[in-house]
């Protein structure tokens, strides 16, 4: 081998010395042997590429070799690639061959870290630390063992040249494309590169070639170094004689292991500017070297792969120093190959949209994605046009849209209908990569979940629509039916139509034999008195639940409730259809003679069922207590709370029999019970209400004392002054606690705080109620009559008028909780008819009604008498609406009676006086209105009667006054009534044709009249009319002036 470089090459003396002085400073050589003693030369990066060009510079070197060593068949020579830490830690190389290259790992390429000065520094690329272009070897990853023959080092430097491939410069828009669309498969990880790489026989070199590639690990530094001439533009191999990767080669030279690598003291470095420029690229035929079939389009991928075809020498070294010194590039002051120009063409692409790119090429039909590529790599559009392009792919554009602007830019057309028949890549195909695979599987997991999740919504939204949506529609649209049936409305067919309408709806569509629609509306029916309709929906729904043997027993409890209330008369319609409704299949317990048989025998089949059900026991002592018979209902309740004493149960069975019977000594002593037990708040609200209002009925007054007539001495049952208060008020908080949004709690608060004379409270409670109502979309009618009642007590007709106008429409339709068991309405809408009444009466000349609005008050002075008597006419209408709805009190039988007299209907006047038998003592003046009556309808006798009771009583309170002041109501009424009252009694006895007497009467009412320094002027006339002798008898005058109402005695004195 020796002899064919000398044959085949001449080396000039400069590049002779050259030599010489790089064999000078490897361990072993005889230079090198001379000059121990000198100081090592400062280390320098030996560039990859000057490597490789300056290895094949000149023949002479290869000669100079061959006479230093002997050139015979020698292991191959080795390099060792120590780990970084492992080199750091020591002195010396590996002496053994075996231990050669071993050391490869992931530290052996791209660090950055500089160790010292104990190796002529290598550079095999990479970024050093000035940021100039490396190829990714540093110092402390590389050693050298020097080659003790020209050959064998010629070789060596082959070897290494033989693992790098074609570099591909993407600093410019070609190089990216061409970079981001190659074919080739991902170099291996470094873990996979076998640790006997170059070691090992003849055949290392070859074996390892396919697994072991530079270019993939200088890689990541390609787009900041300057593109290495292409091995497929050199040299063809052929001329390297001696030179072959293969398995074959033949090298003939020294033995590299006799060469001895010394400590890190011996080893000397060499500057830069000594070494000779090598260039191995020109060696390398491109038809002969594969770095892998780059291509865009081809279904075969190879990398990696050996080069093959070289020859064993080298025969025209003139061609390679050409390559030298016509491709080697320039090298700056400190050994490296400038970083190039930024290329003004190029496209300024992230790697995030390089990444895009390339996923977007590959998508696309094969013929176009091929016409993109040409157009890009070959320049064929300007740097603006193809900017757009590539801005065009990386927003998504259509490939219609992509090939369109092609064929305008370019003035082609583009041939897209063989795609179908091209075969994709494979590796293209998203599921033939490891991710994704991953991908897929996450994806199917994901399917799989979100079909379970599916079908359990299907089968949630079957079964909800089932027993969710079905059953609450139902409800909701029987209790729309049962409000429709609850409301006021005359004529009320049209309601129970809309409802019985709803109620097949339901069930048809919602719920078929819906036992709470049957139970609702019977219980609506019952409380509306419709009794057919009533217990025509309770034996239907006793026949359903008949064939489910009363499973849901609620409507023996309901049916039990029904015949216990029911009236009399009504239960003996039904008698004798008893055994066809319920005894056909069903046997009675007992006997069912009477009505109360009949409830109690659903009573006890409902208890029966559910012997621990304290309901029916409940209801047991209900039907009894609806009865009267009392003595059995407070037994069964005592029965309850000895069976269950801590159940408010039967305490509140008991406390509402006691507060029927108005037993208040009772009363007390059950709350007493109750409280100790902490037992209201679990009693019924409305129960709680009831009993709130019943004690504060006990106030004191001249009928009731709770001190008095009940013994009550505790202060925490009766204030100072005797009203049992306290109670009242521990019952409320009882209340409260219960159910703090109960509207008849705040009533029962504001009744409380107008006893105890604090009406701007009671004012307030007033309104929280009707809030609470409204919050529900309800309408209270207590509430708003008791503050129209309040505002009539204040004097204010207009806003009282207002609110006992809302009460009348609010008591059409009464809210839910009004028909609720144990529920006392304490207001009536007669009531409050009597009140509207009392406005017109008593402000009959201050309000008027307004004419666009009958529901709103006028306050102005009326001064027309039609107008007055229209008050009075409106008044009379209110005050028999009052008494239609079974109102009566004093003051409305009076008020009334004298607006009949003023229209002079005096036998309805008397039938409203004959009920104040009991007024009369309070007020006897009221005796001189019910004498004047009777003396209208000439029943004499009677008037004379009223008349002297009048006198005999004011006479003795006239004479009990000392001084007469004209100013004192009390005087007024007593001076006034006695002349009115002679004046009428003179009247009767001149009808009567007792001249005597009747002259007496009028001097004696001309005499009380000037007490008060008025004057009789009806008397003063009958006097001067009565006993003379006229052809036409004179009938006397009648004094009319009654008293205006109980507690007014003069119209005049209202205010």
């Amino acid at each position: 081998m020796a002899e064919k470089y000398k044959e085949t090459a001449a080396i000039t003396p400069e590049e002779a010395a050259e030599i010489e002085r790089i064999l000078s400073v490897l361990p072993g050589g005889a230079s090198s042997r001379k000059k121990t003693d000198e100081t090592p030369a400062s280390s320098q990066d030996l560039d990859a590429s000057s490597d490789f060009q300056d290895v094949s510079d000149t023949a002479g070197e290869i000669q100079d070799i061959t006479s230093m060593v002997k050139i015979e068949d020698e292991p191959e020579p080795s390099f060792n690639f120590q780990d970084q830490d492992e080199f750091a830690a020591s002195d010396a190389f590996p002496e053994t061959e075996s231990d050669t290259f071993s050391g490869i790992d992931d530290s052996a390429f791209g660090s950055e870290e500089t160790v010292s000065d104990a190796l002529p520094d290598i550079d095999f690329g990479g970024e050093t630390d000035s940021g100039e272009p490396s190829f990714g070897f540093d110092e402390t990853t590389a050693s050298v063992e020097a080659p003790s023959g020209a050959g064998k080092f010629q070789s060596l430097k082959d070897k290494i040249a033989s693992k790098f491939k074609k570099k591909i410069d993407t600093s410019t828009a070609e190089g990216q494309i061409e970079s981001l669309l190659e074919d080739e498969p991902e170099a291996v990880d470094d873990q996979d590169i076998s640790k006997d790489i170059f070691v090992g026989g003849e055949d290392s070199f070859a074996d390892s070639s396919s697994d072991f590639s530079l270019d993939d690990q200088f890689s990541q530094e390609e787009s900041s170094s300057e593109e290495l001439p292409s091995f497929e533009d050199a040299a063809s191999f052929d001329d390297l004689g001696g030179v072959s990767l293969d398995g074959s080669a033949d090298f003939s030279g020294p033995d590299l292991s006799d060469i001895d690598i010394g400590g890190k003291a011996d080893v000397q470095t060499a500057d830069i500017d000594e070494l000779p420029e090598i260039d191995f690229s020109s060696s390398f035929d491109e038809t002969s070297a594969s770095s892998g079939d780059i291509s865009f389009g081809s279904d075969e991928v190879s990398a990696g792969e050996t080069f093959s075809g070289m020859d064993s020498g080298i025969d025209n070294i003139d061609a390679i120093d050409d390559v030298v010194r016509n491709q080697a590039p320039e090298m700056n002051s400190r050994g490296y190959i400038p970083a190039p120009e930024t290329d003004e063409d190029a496209l300024d692409l992230t790697v995030h949209e390089m990444r895009k790119l390339k996923n977007a090429l590959k998508l696309m039909s094969f013929g176009l994605m091929k016409a993109v590529k040409d157009a890009i790599v070959n320049d064929k559009l300007s740097k603006d046009d193809t900017s757009e392009l590539v801005n065009m792919i990386l927003d998504g554009a259509r490939e219609d849209d992509v090939q369109a602007y092609l064929e305008e830019k370019l003035g082609i057309v583009i041939d897209t209908s063989s795609d179908s028949l091209q075969r994709r890549r494979i590796y293209a195909r998203e599921e033939y990569t490891q991710e994704g695979r991953e991908r897929q599987k996450i994806l199917l997991k994901r399917t799989r979940n979100m079909s379970i999740a599916g079908l359990m919504v299907i089968v949630l939204g079957v079964l909800g629509y089932q027993y969710v949506y079905k059953p609450f529609m139902a409800k909701r649209l029987i209790n729309k039916g049962v409000e429709l049936i609850r409301k006021n409305n005359d004529p009320k067919t049209e309601d129970y139509a809309k409802a019985e309408e709803l109620f097949r709806e339901v069930d048809a569509k919602y719920k078929k034999d819906y036992l709470y629609g049957y139970n609702s509306y019977g219980r609506a029916y019952f409380d509306k008195k419709e009794y057919d309709r009533s217990i025509d929906k309770l034996n239907r729904g006793y026949k359903i639940a008949e064939k489910d043997n009363f499973i849901e027993y609620d409507i023996l409890n309901n049916l039990g409730y029904f015949y216990s209330k029911v009236p009399a008369r009504y239960f003996n319609e039904l008698k004798p259809h008893l055994k066809r409704y319920y005894y056909e299949i069903t046997k009675p317990i007992d006997k069912v003679d009477t009505q109360l048989d009949v409830a109690l025998d659903f009573y006890r089949k409902a208890n029966n069922k559910n012997p621990d059900d304290i309901t029916s026991l409940y209801g047991i002592g209900n039907a009894y207590f609806y009865q009267g018979q009392f003595l059995k209902a407070r037994k069964y309740f005592e029965d309850i709370i000895a069976k269950a004493p801590d159940s408010p149960i039967g305490y509140s069975g008991l406390m509402n029999l006691f507060i029927e019977r108005d037993a208040f000594a009772e009363t007390i002593d059950l709350y007493v019970k109750m409280r100790d037990k902490d037992l209201l708040p679990e009693v019924p609200s409305p129960l709680l209400a009831k009993a709130a209002w019943y004690v504060m009925s006990k106030k004191a007054d001249e009928k009731n004392n709770v001190r008095i007539d009940f013994g009550i001495q505790s202060p925490r049952l009766k204030d100072s002054e005797d009203n049992p208060f306290p109670v009242v008020a521990d019952i409320l908080k009882a209340l409260k606690k219960r159910d703090a949004n109960y509207p008849p709690l705040y009533l029962q608060y504001a009744k409380l705080a107008i006893l105890q004379r604090n009406p701007k409270l009671a004012e307030n409670y007033l309104f929280t109620a009707l809030e609470h109502a409204e919050s529900k979309n309800e309408k209270y009618f207590g509430a708003l009559a008791l503050l129209g009642e309040f505002y009539y007590m204040t004097k204010d007709p207009v806003k009282s008028y207002k609110y006992l106008r809302a009460a009348e429409s609010a008591y059409q339709t009464q809210p839910e909780f009004t028909y609720e068991e144990f529920y006392k309405e304490t207001e009536s809408i007669g009531k409050t008819y009597a009140l509207e009444g009392n406005l017109f009466y008593y402000f009959f000349d201050k309000i008027k009604l307004e004419q666009t609005d009958l529901d709103s008050l006028e306050s102005e002075d009326v001064d027309r008498l039609e107008d007055k008597m229209e008050n009075y006419s409106i008044a009379q209408n209110k005050y028999q609406k009052a008494l239609d709805n079974q109102y009566e009190s004093s003051e409305l039988h009076y008020n009334l009676g004298r607006i009949y007299y003023m229209n002079r209907l005096y036998e309805d006047a008397l039938s409203q006086w004959m009920n104040l038998y009991d007024d009369f003592a309070r007020s006897p003046e009221l005796m001189f209105s019910l004498g004047n009556v009777f003396l209208r309808l000439n029943n004499l006798d009677s008037a004379k009667a009223q008349y002297t009771k009048v006198i005999s009583v004011f006479e003795l309170d006239a004479d009990r006054i000392k001084k007469v002041d004209n100013r004192a109501t009390s005087h007024i009424k007593v001076y006034e009534t006695l002349a009115a009252s002679y004046n009428n009694l003179g009247a009767v006895y001149q009808l009567q044709n007792n001249e005597a007497k009747s002259s007496l009467a009028y001097w004696k009412s001309i005499e009380y009249a000037q007490k008060l320094g008025t004057e009789s002027e009806y008397s003063r006339v009958n006097l001067g009319r009565s006993f003379k002798q006229r052809t036409e008898e004179v009938q006397p005058l009648i004094n009319d002036n009654i008293p205006y109402s109980l507690e007014i005695y003069r119209e005049d004195m209202r205010i």
